[in-house]
């Protein structure tokens, strides 16, 4: 759009007529800045931009902004393409932290919480996830004493929180941070305070120093997804550990026990509380164990393993690992998530994995006959999805010296279940032509990256009919551009398979 990135910085009290009244210029003081930008993504090789400015703004309390400021916006903007053409693509929230300091990502958090229903019954509802924590703290770990008792602290942010679990009251569980922009408008905030000032001005707890520990919390707003009903805590759910690391060691889980409210989407109390909450952000690795029968077992791996060699995982076993592949079974050295397989062991004993936790899966399946692996829990038949729903044609079959069919999926074994694929994999697009035309008929994802191209010739006038093939590409939102002369025409399809 031919436009620069250019904001302003306006102090918010004038106290120094002609000079800005923000450090360093003066000894204190804020203002209130901001920048109009026009961003140029590059995704995947397709370059996308907004032609309307993105307006973020922050308040800040030093020029340049100090560590943890951010600037922010919620505005949605189109981006379009380099013809100018919408995308269908939007840059959403957008948060620009110039000196954000640190910033810790968690990719196999554990949590549990606990509900309190209205008819005095409690569940333990065990969650897996992820998580983002941001510490406002300089790589060297300076930090001050904030409230005055003699001990250096520094202030932190949960950034994201996405979990899930299972209840067995509400099924599939979702549970994430509340939403900053909807009631009760707050950020989930905390913060790391040394227990003992070893060494002033520097946060007493490693990597910062050899030594030291340290008093760590959040105050929690949550939104709990319980099979689709919405639920958030109004008063903060406080969590809190004694930590020796920044990040937090190995199976260190802060915890909190004060019961708090849940309410509904228009405000009002659900009559569920959330009691005990846990947050372990770096679990070590989980153990399943899983026994397997002498002779033959259909198996499957439950965690995510460093090593997926078959000699690894069952170094025990007497056999090859066979899967089965396109109607037949195949040899395996290397293992996955996912599938299931056959491997045979000279006597009864128990199987060890120890890995990191999976708490959902999603397996491709062929028309036919498919045998299926397991995840970390253990899951009903009734809750696992079909895409598309309805091509499950008969129950699942596990193995226990003779075919047995099960209700459920547990971990470590395998399973066998019959699909059928309703799919048709071509698809008709028609268009017309009013006049003899180079046309060219292009389809692409999401993100802008050219997966097919129908047509790319001459054609007559008159009307057209154009199978489209699908084979070969993933479910999901598709657009097709269609090209003639000067005309160009682009619509959305959506492909299941």
């Amino acid at each position: 759009p031919f436009q620069r990135t250019t904001g302003e910085i306006e102090e918010m009290a004038n106290m120094t007529p002609h000079i800005l009244d923000l450090p360093p210029f003066v000894w204190m003081g804020s203002a209130n800045s901001f920048f109009d930008v026009f961003f140029e993504l590059n995704a995947g090789g397709t370059v996308l931009h907004n032609s309307i400015a993105k307006h973020i703004n922050a308040t800040i309390t030093h020029k340049p902004p100090a560590i943890g400021e951010e600037y922010a916006d919620d505005t949605p903007v189109d981006l379009v393409d380099e013809d100018e053409q919408q995308t269908g693509i939007r840059i959403l929230k957008t948060i620009h932290i110039p000196d954000p300091g640190e910033i810790d990502y968690f990719t196999h958090v554990k949590s549990l919480i606990e509900l309190h229903y209205p008819d005095q019954s409690t569940e333990i509802i065990k969650l897996r996830g992820k998580s983002l924590e941001h510490v406002v703290i300089p790589p060297g770990g300076s930090a001050d004493d904030s409230d005055g008792d003699g001990l250096d602290d520094v202030e932190t942010e949960m950034l994201q929180l996405e979990l899930i679990g299972s209840s067995t009251i509400y099924g599939d569980v979702k549970v994430r941070l509340r939403d900053y922009t909807k009631r009760p408008w707050q950020h989930t905030l905390g913060e790391i305070e040394e227990l003992i000032n070893a060494t002033p001005g520097t946060l007493d707890l490693p990597p910062f120093t050899v030594s030291g520990i340290a008093q760590s919390f959040f105050d929690v707003f949550l939104e709990i997804n319980l099979g689709g009903i919405i639920l958030n805590n109004m008063d903060p759910k406080r969590i809190q550990e004694i930590i020796t690391h920044k990040p937090p060691a190995e199976d260190e889980t802060y915890e909190g026990t004060t019961l708090v409210t849940l309410f509904d989407t228009e405000g009002m109390p659900s009559g569920i509380q959330l009691g005990l909450t846990t947050y372990t952000p770096n679990p070590g690795a989980d153990t399943i164990e899983t026994q397997v029968a002498q002779g033959w077992n259909m198996v499957s791996i439950p965690v995510t393993l460093d090593n997926f060699l078959k000699t690894v995982v069952y170094p025990t076993a007497i056999s090859n690992a066979f899967a089965y592949e396109g109607g037949t079974y195949k040899t395996k050295d290397t293992l996955d998530n996912g599938p299931g397989y056959w491997v045979k062991f000279s006597s009864s004993q128990t199987i060890d994995y120890i890995g990191d936790w999976r708490a959902l899966d999603t397996i491709d399946i062929a028309e036919g006959w498919n045998m299926i692996g397991s995840i970390s829990d253990t899951v009903d038949v009734s809750e696992i999805l079909s895409i598309p729903s309805g091509i499950i044609t008969s129950q699942f079959f596990g193995y226990d010296k003779g075919y047995v069919s099960s209700d459920i999926i547990a971990p470590g074994k395998a399973y066998w279940v019959k699909v059928t694929n309703p799919f048709n994999p071509t698809t008709v697009i028609s268009y017309q032509l009013p006049v003899y035309s180079w046309v060219t008929l292009k389809v692409y994802n999401i993100f802008g990256q050219e997966v097919k191209t129908i047509v790319n010739e001459q054609q007559s006038a008159g009307f057209k009919s154009i199978k489209f093939n699908t084979i070969g590409l993933a479910s999901g939102v598709y657009y097709y551009k269609l090209t003639a002369g000067s005309f160009t025409e682009v619509r959305q399809t959506i492909l299941m398979k």
